[in-house]
Order: structure tokens, then C-alpha cells, then sequence
């Protein structure tokens, strides 16, 4: 077998990227929260301009991080799970298509990610399948505040569309506003910021090829 596979090379590559990109999203979500928060006891006027300067600007790096994401984390699962298959390792439950496009998929973006993140995390440490169902603390916290992040962003959506496309006016003090974004920022930029130790800790295993412990050699 090769000493030093190709995917293995690019697992490490992907993860460095995707890793400094989702601690970005996760880092600049937590000040796009504090400063949320801040606004609350600041003031709009014109002392306070750089301090809403500085918040709009973790807003944008933020939101720009976040969507920089969504391909590289795609294409990391599905390196990631490719490297598993080309290792022999046996007993797989998905491919690395499922792996890279179960986020995509309405409804099913909601199960298959958690799903394929615990399998990777656990057979890239050299486990066998029937340990594939195991809690891993990491990827529960992960997936537990990006669905969290995606209802309350959701709600903000929803009424931004009834205020610009319907003629109905959703009537919400600003106070209210600004806590839906407090949450929106605060639970994706905690996803963000597990998931990057998670890919951390699963790259980290397959350069190490940890993996191949249950291998099937013979294949």
C-alpha cells in the first residue's frame, strides 16, 4: 500500500482550508454577537460609529465565511469518506456522494450529515461499523446549534419576505429583532467552531491512518 496516498494529502490540505475558514465564520460570529448584544446599552448616534462600523463588518466576514463554507465542508466529508472506501475499509454505510450531498438534499440535510460525520469520526479512528451509532460530543454540539441557527435565521427570513414581497407588516420592537440575530449568529458561529475541531480531529486521525485498523487488506 502506499506510503503516503494521494487522499491523504488531500485531506490535510481540506482541512487546513475549511478548518481556518469555519474558526473565521465561528470567530467573527461570536463578535457579530457580542456586538448585538452591545447594542443594547450603546446608543445609535454618531460617537457610536465605529462601534456599528465594527459590527456590520463581523456581520459581513461572518456571512461570507459561512457561505465560503458550504462547498469546502462538502467536499471535505466527501474526501474524507473517499479516503475510507480507498482504504478498504469495510462496512460503510454511505459513499462519498451521500457523504458530500446529503447536505443538499431538502429534509434529508436535516439526518444524513450527523449521520456521516459520527461514521467518519469513528471509523477514521479505526473503530468497526457497529460502533458507527455512537455519540460523538463534538458533532452532537455541532449539529445541535446549526439546526438551532437555521430555525431562528429562518424566522428572521420569513419576516423580512412578508415585509418586502406580501403587504402584511409583521409589528416587533427592534429589541426583538436584534435578539433574533443575537441567536442567529451566536448558535451558527458555536456550529462553526465545533465542526472545525471536528474535521480537525478526523483529518488528524486519517493522516495518522488510524483507519486502517479495520481495513480489509485483502480487497
Amino acid at each position: 500500500m502506499d506510503a503516503h496516498p494521494a487522499g491523504i494529502g488531500h485531506i490535510r490540505t481540506l482541512g487546513i482550508v475549511t478548518g481556518i475558514l469555519l474558526a473565521l465564520a465561528g470567530v467573527s460570529g461570536a463578535l457579530a454577537t457580542l456586538g448585538l448584544l452591545g447594542s443594547y446599552f450603546v446608543p445609535m448616534n454618531e460617537s457610536a460609529v465605529y462601534f456599528y462600523g465594527t459590527v456590520a463588518i463581523a456581520l459581513i466576514i461572518f456571512i461570507g465565511a459561512s457561505l465560503l463554507c458550504i462547498p469546502l465542508v462538502a467536499w471535505w466529508f466527501w474526501q474524507a469518506h473517499r479516503n475510507l472506501k480507498e482504504a478498504g475499509v469495510s462496512g460503510l454505510r454511505y459513499t462519498p456522494g451521500w457523504a458530500a450531498g446529503g447536505f443538499f438534499i431538502p429534509f434529508l440535510n436535516l439526518i444524513v450529515p450527523l449521520r456521516v460525520a459520527r461514521e467518519l469520526a469513528i471509523r477514521s479512528e479505526g473503530e468497526d461499523q457497529y460502533q458507527s451509532d455512537m455519540e460523538v460530543p463534538i458533532l452532537s454540539g455541532w449539529w445541535a446549534a446549526h439546526i438551532a441557527g437555521l430555525i431562528v435565521a429562518g424566522v428572521i427570513a420569513v419576516i423580512a419576505l412578508l415585509e418586502f414581497l406580501t403587504p402584511f407588516f409583521v409589528t416587533m420592537p427592534d429589541e426583538a429583532l436584534v435578539l433574533l440575530m443575537v441567536l442567529a449568529t451566536g448558535f451558527l458561529g458555536a456550529s462553526a467552531l465545533c465542526l472545525a475541531l471536528a474535521i480537525r480531529k478526523i483529518t488528524r486521525a486519517q493522516i495518522a491512518r488510524r483507519h486502517l485498523g479495520h481495513a480489509d487488506v485483502f480487497a
